[in-house]
Parts: structure tokens; C-alpha cells; sequence
């Protein structure tokens, strides 16, 4: 019985005297506002202090009280609403909300309560049905217990009574109808008459057609799993008015005819029905012994638990319109398990044309040499996924039949920012990085000499692990997110879980000095805009037209920046060089860095990796910890953009300044002392804003196409 904690308190406090009492109301409701603010991303004490905040001095009069008299227990419990959200929501996106007020608003029959208990539960558990009529004469016996969810508690008790109980323990706000002595003639009118759909799992074959029949006269359809081979029928009366009774398998079989039929007697027209060439064989064995060792045929948990997911399944299909057909059809387990249905977990190779499709694991390597050069190709279109600068994509791999050559391409990425080739050095690590995981997913190990000249590489067998798979796919699924989102604080666990990624050759450096940090980025940027070379550069990474994009394949996609009409506009007018040296003249255009500005703004803080040295080698260290770190980022829902360009400007600076007048010398000098005072002074190879994300981003950067990075050369050569 439900009480009101409110209204009915008095009475529920009287009750409660002598009975058990269970309260996780707080728990209750703080699960339900963390589960309506998923982007809060609310810790446990977080939701926890809310929802105290929200119940008040007097948490016991909120939501009701559920008594549970066969335990002598009073429970307390979200109101029906917000309860039925909560214990569905682990449901979406599976099912909608839009699909579970549907299907929570069914009247659905289930008649013979084994698989029909298996059925009534799961759907129940799925939030499948707002009234369950449960139809069964039968009690509990000893020998049920093989299948039933029952206990020896329930002993003796009727099995419509054990299910609507469990049932009411899972869901007290769904309602549940018996038909405590089972469909006959008096109780099927009102046990079919307004249902939705009726799961049929009778043992009595005269009532398994009395109840087709009268399906079939209402539009009722029908479902029904055997428990043997997940055999599912599946009878759509609603659309099919004259459709034949069983499939037609039964031909003209009365349903008195099989009245007072022994177990033994019926053999012939469940062979009939289940068809005697398609029955599993230890169900062909079991009917020959039955009225001598056996007293009925048999059935075993998993395929009760299996008939009741079958038949909810159908039903959820057939309720929302997805599944139209009538039939029979086979989850059959035996012959998976017959074949030994193993499969292949790897997925296939990518087409070279695509380098973004995912790898699959070479199959048995048995050495080095025996690595061929299209998967020598497979791994090197996954390393190219890595990021880089720009997009400039500034590596080349050369395979001359036994090694691949890794290094700095001497033309691509070349810039003004790219100062001694260090950004096209971190953008080689993060590629090797990406050929060291597509590698050992594919069932290879790398062993590397390293020179002046880049990485040479071998291949050598190796295991594949469940972990190199999955390391794989979030390697595969990293993607610049430049969506300006409001975001929490980075928890301490989340921040040594990205160094523990990155490792320890690199220093992981915060900032949470936001808006500090978002004016100094963005007077970097109103630099960049304003240097004439600094200018150009920045504007031939962009591809502004699908055509362009096509034909390069590299850069900037322009829908990749995520700007609204306004900014693009803008973005155009600054292409002009005409405006920009007027800017620069009068000492205006603070609006230049208004982007990074408000993109800084919207994070939850900065990032910085330090590389170890100012070594090319260091650099190309600091970009395999860069992948490592970026990957594990996004398996934590974390959004990150890189915003580099002022690192690179200072370090250039500090070698130099070759390239700057000294006018702008002096401007850096001054950005250098605030970007120091809140990162500390080192070798910063990448900058990143942190943030949580929405999901991955939809659009990605293009990459080049693989025989403008991968060559091929003789060892004679």
C-alpha cells in the first residue's frame, strides 16, 4: 500500500511502530539532480547537499511511504513521477523519454508464469507496461525453483502472488492485475479485453489456441518464446485481422479437442507446433522419455531468463512501431556456442583513402620481416591521425621493406611560429605515439633507434590485450573541441590521472587565473593578427569552401572552428592585410583576441606541458606525452583546444626574436613577464584549455592523403 508522506503521515507513523523501516530519501533525490544535470557533472556530496536543501527540516514527509506487509517493511520513496524518472533514466538514450511515457502507458497480459515471470519482470524492470495482468492457477513447487525467481519462502504460494510481489518491490506505482486461477472461459473476457499486447506462455495447449482466438478477434498481438533454441513467435492480429492461428500450424485443431490431454497425449501437437526438425536435440531426446523418466518436458534458467528478454524485446519493438512482421524467429545460444561463435573482436583495416577509419590488429605475425607494406600502411594512416599545428601535418614516414623512417617533413609546416622545427618535432612525437598504439593493437611492439635524422623503426609480435584495443579507439576518437562551454573545476583525481597519461618526461603545468589568462592569450592573438607574416600564415591554414578542403587536405576546416555567421563574417573581413596594417598604425583592434578571450573565459582551466628541454628530441617526447595526455582527457569528458601560438612566439623571442621588429620585441617582452607570472618560466610545448565537453566535436580537420606522407624506397638505396 502507498501512503502520501504528507497528508497520511500520522497514519504511516502509527504503522511504522512495528515494522522495518527503509529511508534513502536524501540518496534518492540527489541521484535524481545529478541525473538532471548531467553537464554539472555534480559530485556525491554536491547533489547530496542539494538535495537535503531541498527536503528541508522534515525529509520523512516528502515523496510516500510504501508498505510491504509479506516483509513487514515501510519504504520511502521519490513521488511516482520523479521516482519513475530516476529508475528509468539509466534507460536514454536505448529508449527515449518520448518512447517510455509510450510504453509505460501499455496494458500488456502475460498468461503461464515461467517464462511469463521471467517476461513479467523484465518488463517491469524496463519500464515496459503501466498495468500487468498476470494470469496463472498454479503455486510454487520445489521443482520450480530450477527456473522461477522464487525461493523456498514462497513455497506453496501462488505464482501470481510471488511475481506481483517482486514486481511491486521493483515498481509499488505499477499496476498489477491476477487472475489467481488462471484464463478460463469466465476470466478470459476481462483478462483480454483493452490490452495492448498478450505474452502467451501457457503449458495448456487447448488454452494457448482459446486465447489466439480471442487475440484474434480483439486485434490483440501475440508473443510467445519456447524456451528452446530462443525460439520467438510472433503473431501481429492487430494488422493481420485473418492471419491462421500458430503460423497455421496447427491447420484446423479445435481448441476443445485438446481438453483433458495427458503430458504424453499432447506430444504430437507441440511437435506440430515447435516443428519436430527444428526442436534442439536434448528437447527431441527429453519428449521420448516423458510419462516414463520425465513428467513434462524441461526447461533451465537461462532459457526462462532468455524468453523473458525475447519477449520484451518484441514487445518494446512492436509498441513503438519498429518491428511490423509476423513469424517465427531464433536466438539460438546452442549453435552459437555449437560453432564455437567466436569473433574476430579487432575491426577491419582502414581504406587508405580514409585514414580516420579505424585499424584492425594484423593477423598471427609470426616476425619482423614478415610485416607487410599494407599494414605497414594501415598503422601509418592511424599515425597520422595525431595532431599537429595548424593541421600541417609536418611528418613523413619512409618504408624501405624492413624499417619505417619517422621524421620532420623539410618544406610542411615550415612557419614563423614553428621556430627550429620544435612544433613539427612535438607533432612527429604525437605521431609515433598514434603508430605505437595502432601498433600494438594490431599485434606489433616497435623498437626504435633514434637519430639527428629522425626515428627508424622495426616491428616486432606482440601480444594484443584488451587494453591496446581500447587505448586504440580513444586515440582514434581525439578531436580539437573549440566549443566555448561554462564548466566546473578539474578535480584533483582527473589532473594526476592526465599527468600519470602524459608521464613523467613532461611537466604538467595549471592555471585557473582564468581571466588573467584569457587577456594575455588574447593580446598573443591581436600579435599574431598584427604581423604581417604572423598574419598570413594564420590565415593559409584556413579552408574556407568544401572544394578547397578536398583539394588540400589539410588545414582548418572552417565549420571545424564552430564560429556562428557573425564571427565568420568577421573572420573574412580580417583576411584584408589593408585593415590590419591601419589597426596597427592607429594602435586599435583590442577586439582581435575577442575570441580566444571569451573561449579562455568559458574553460575551467589551462593546461600547459613543459617539455624537458629545448632539444628537437625533447620536443618530439613532449608530443607523444601530448597524445597520451589528450586521449585520456577525452575517455574523462573533457573538451581541449590548444591555443599555442604565444609559446612558441615567447620561445622564439627568448632565442632571439629573429623576425620581430623592436617595437614588437618590446610588446612580447611585456607578454612574456604576465604569461610567466602565471605558468612559471619553461619549455612550453603545448598550452591547452580544458573544459567539459558535450561529446566529440562533429566536425574533424581533414588529413593528407597517404601517399603524400608515406614513401617507398629499396634498402639499396
Amino acid at each position: 500500500m502507498v501512503f502520501d508522506a504528507s497528508s497520511e503521515r500520522a497514519t504511516v507513523a502509527t504503522l511504522q511502530r512495528n515494522s522495518r523501516v527503509v529511508d534513502t530519501i536524501v540518496a534518492q533525490l540527489a541521484q535524481l539532480l545529478q541525473a538532471r544535470a548531467p553537464r554539472e557533472m555534480l559530485s556525491d556530496d554536491e547533489a547530496l547537499a542539494r538535495a537535503r536543501a531541498q527536503l528541508g527540516a522534515n525529509p520523512s514527509t516528502y515523496g510516500v511511504w510504501v508498505h510491504y506487509p509479506w516483509r513487514n517493511t515501510f519504504v520511502h520513496l521519490l513521488h511516482p513521477e520523479d521516482f519513475r524518472e530516476l529508475r528509468t533514466s539509466r534507460n536514454d538514450h536505448k529508449i527515449t523519454r518520448e518512447e517510455q511515457a509510450k510504453l509505460g502507458s501499455l496494458k500488456i497480459g502475460i498468461a503461464g508464469l515461467s517464462v511469463g515471470s521471467a517476461t513479467a519482470l523484465t518488463l517491469a524492470q524496463e519500464g515496459i507496461g503501466g498495468e500487468l495482468r498476470l494470469a496463472d492457477f498454479d503455486r510454487v513447487e520445489l521443482s520450480n525453483l530450477n527456473r522461477v525467481r522464487a525461493t523456498v519462502l514462497d513455497l506453496g504460494v501462488e505464482k501470481t502472488v510471488v511475481t506481483s510481489r517482486a514486481i511491486a518491490e521493483l515498481d509499488p506505482f505499477l499496476r498489477i492485475i491476477l487472475e489467481r486461477a488462471g484464463i478460463t472461459e469466465t476470466t478470459l473476457d476481462r483478462f483480454l479485453d483493452g490490452l495492448d499486447l498478450l505474452v502467451e506462455e501457457c503449458d495448456d495447449l487447448a488454452m494457448k489456441i482459446r486465447l489466439r482466438e480471442a487475440a484474434r478477434a480483439r486485434g490483440i498481438p501475440v508473443i510467445m518464446e519456447t524456451s528452446d533454441r530462443g525460439m520467438l513467435d510472433i503473431e501481429r492480429f492487430d494488422l493481420e485481422p485473418d492471419r491462421p492461428l500458430l503460423h497455421g500450424l496447427i491447420g484446423d485443431l479445435s481448441w476443445e479437442s485438446l481438453h483433458g490431454l495427458s503430458t504424453y497425449e499432447k506430444v504430437p501437437t507441440v511437435l506440430q507446433i515447435i516443428g519436430a526438425e527444428t526442436l534442439s536435440s536434448r528437447m527431441g531426446a527429453s519428449m521420448v522419455d516423458i510419462d516414463t523418466t520425465l513428467t513434462t518436458w524441461p526447461q533451465l534458467a537461462s532459457a526462462v531468463a532468455l524468453g523473458g528478454a525475447l519477449n520484451t524485446e518484441a514487445a518494446r519493438r512492436i509498441a513503438l512501431g519498429s518491428h511490423t512482421a509476423s513469424g517465427r524467429f531464433y536466438a539460438d545460444l546452442e549453435e552459437v556456442f555449437a560453432r564455437d561463435g567466436r569473433v574476430e573482436i579487432p575491426p577491419p583495416y582502414p581504406k587508405i583513402d580514409h585514414p580516420l577509419d579505424p585499424v584492425v590488429p594484423a593477423s598471427s605475425p609470426r616476425g619482423a620481416s614478415d610485416i607487410s607494406e599494407s599494414e605497414v600502411e594501415a598503422l601509418v594512416a592511424f599515425a597520422c591521425l595525431a595532431p599537429s599545428g595548424g593541421n600541417t601535418q609536418p611528418w613523413q614516414f619512409v618504408w624501405d621493406g624492413r624499417a619505417l623512417h619517422v621524421g620532420v617533413h623539410p618544406e610542411r609546416g615550415l612557419t614563423l611560429l614553428d621556430h627550429r622545427r620544435l612544433a613539427s618535432h612535438l607533432a612527429v612525437g604525437a605521431a609515433l605515439e598514434y603508430l605505437d598504439v595502432a601498433a600494438r593493437a594490431a599485434g606489433w611492439r616497435l623498437e626504435e633507434r633514434h637519430s639527428d635524422d629522425g626515428v627508424s623503426i622495426e616491428f616486432e609480435p606482440t601480444q594484443v590485450s584488451q587494453e591496446a584495443l581500447a587505448r586504440r579507439l580513444l586515440f582514434a576518437t581525439r578531436a580539437t573541441d573549440r566549443r566555448k562551454n561554462s564548466s566546473r573545476a578539474i578535480s584533483e583525481d582527473t589532473r594526476a590521472a592526465l599527468a600519470s597519461a602524459a608521464g613523467p618526461s613532461v611537466e604538467t603545468v595549471w592555471c585557473e587565473a582564468i581571466e588573467e589568462a584569457a587577456d594575455v592569450l588574447a593580446e598573443g592573438d591581436r600579435f599574431r593578427f598584427l604581423h604581417a607574416t604572423l598574419h598570413a600564415e594564420m590565415f593559409d591554414e584556413i579552408r574556407w569552401s568544401d572544394e578547397e578542403l578536398a583539394r588540400r587536405r589539410d588545414g582548418l576546416d572552417l565549420a571545424a572552428l564552430q564560429m556562428n555567421p557573425t564571427e565568420v563574417a568577421g573572420l573574412r573581413l580580417l583576411g584584408r592585410r589593408d585593415i590590419l596594417e591601419a589597426m596597427e598604425k592607429l594602435d586599435v583592434g583590442q577586439g582581435l583576441g575577442k575570441g580566444t578571450r571569451d573561449s579562455v573565459s568559458a574553460s575551467a582551466a589551462l593546461l600547459v606541458l613543459r617539455a624537458p628541454g629545448a632539444e628537437p628530441t625533447d620536443y618530439v617526447s613532449a608530443g607523444r606525452a601530448t597524445a597520451r595526455l589528450w586521449a585520456e582527457a577525452g575517455s574523462r569528458g573533457l573538451g581541449m583546444q590548444p591555443l599555442t601560438a604565444l609559446p612558441y612566439l615567447i620561445t622564439r623571442l627568448r632565442e632571439g626574436g629573429e623576425g620581430f621588429s623592436r617595437a614588437q620585441r618590446e610588446r612580447l617582452v611585456q607578454l612574456t613577464a604576465r604569461y610567466e607570472a602565471l605558468f612559471g618560466r619553461g619549455h612550453d610545448a603545448i598550452l591547452f584549455r580544458v573544459f567539459q565537453s558535450d561529446g566529440p566535436p562533429e566536425v574533424r580537420s581533414p588529413r593528407l592523403a597517404l601517399h603524400d606522407v608515406f614513401q617507398r624506397r629499396s634498402t639499396a638505396a
